[in-house]
């Protein structure tokens, strides 16, 4: 079990502006040794699975790379036991993208990201 909520919602917050800095290795510090990212979109109804420290890195640079100008920003957090909910607002202006998700970040015994997993609502015409 993660030391607090108190640091645990540090934490997540701090993954979270690494993520608006486009820092993949800083946001990759936060993680643990093992990572999981459960992705918001794939062919799977979990989307795609980035399991391990270089599939994860490879997954964030990649979405930095598709996206350049991708920002974040916060509209809720809620901390329970082991894990940080966040809804999000997700825009890259470049890609037509501005979506509202939900990650929910799971931490392990050392405070480091265990598992993220993404889901978003879809956007139709």
């Amino acid at each position: 079990m993660p030391s607090s909520r108190a640091r645990i919602e540090t934490l997540a917050a701090d993954f979270m502006r690494a993520f608006n800095k486009h820092d993949t290795e800083g946001a990759l510090s936060l993680m643990s040794g093992n990572p999981t990212w459960e992705f918001a979109v794939g062919p799977n109804p979990y989307g795609i699975v980035h399991e391990g420290v270089e599939a994860v890195r490879n997954a964030i640079a990649t979405t930095f790379r598709n996206n350049p100008d991708i920002s974040y920003k916060t509209l809720r957090t809620y901390a329970a036991d082991d894990s940080v909910i966040y809804e999000v607002l997700t825009e890259s202006p470049k890609n037509n993208l501005k979506v509202q998700s939900v990650d929910i970040m799971t931490f392990d015994d050392s405070d480091k990201i265990k598992f993220k997993r993404t889901y978003r609502k879809v956007v139709t015409k």
